[in-house]
């Protein structure tokens, strides 16, 4: 009866304080001396700071669904085309700065791991030859779902899981360019 009682009321704690958990937020604050702290509350009186923008956790697939979101309303929008090369729409829009120098950064790694498997390499070699380019376009949700699966295929113990993750990957790539 004791248990049941404390399980109720933990669960009832728990989630009256979820939200201040998951939605913290965190400023940058520069002293007069110059000192840089980060804090999840706002910056005193007698600093300079702003409030930080943070990236989605890798975990975390608010980003995707967000993505999701965004094909959708493309797709319902008068002005969707389906994609000649295929049945999936393409997102046609120009790559964010952001999210174009963070999958740079990713490529130059996985260029540089000695450990990573020849073909590993050679596709990020393929892929941050694309993306060094102008005017790079976002990948369609349904393409990017499709790299990510192949990356994972990449790392395989299988030489012709490899190959067609190689084949594949390249064929995804040209939608950098359409």
């Amino acid at each position: 009866m004791f248990q049941c009682k404390f399980i109720r009321i933990s669960t009832f704690i728990f989630l009256v304080f979820l939200p201040q958990i998951a939605f913290c937020q965190v400023y940058k604050c520069k002293s007069p001396a110059g000192k840089t702290i980060y804090s999840e509350s706002e910056c005193p009186s007698g600093t300079i700071g702003t409030q930080l923008d943070l990236d989605p956790n890798v975990i975390d697939s608010s980003a995707l669904r967000n993505r999701i979101q965004q094909e959708k309303s493309y797709a319902s929008s008068a002005y969707s085309q389906p994609a000649a090369s295929g049945n999936h729409l393409v997102s046609g829009n120009i790559m964010s700065p952001h999210d174009r120098q963070r999958r740079l950064r990713e490529l130059l790694m996985d260029m540089n791991n000695d450990a990573a498997s020849y073909e590993k390499q050679a596709d990020a070699r393929n892929e941050h030859a694309y993306l060094v380019s102008e005017n790079v376009l976002s990948l369609s949700y349904e393409s990017e779902l499709k790299r990510r699966n192949y990356k994972v295929d990449l790392s395989s113990s299988e030489s012709a899981k490899r190959s067609h993750a190689m084949r594949e990957l390249s064929a995804i790539y040209r939608e950098y360019r359409e």
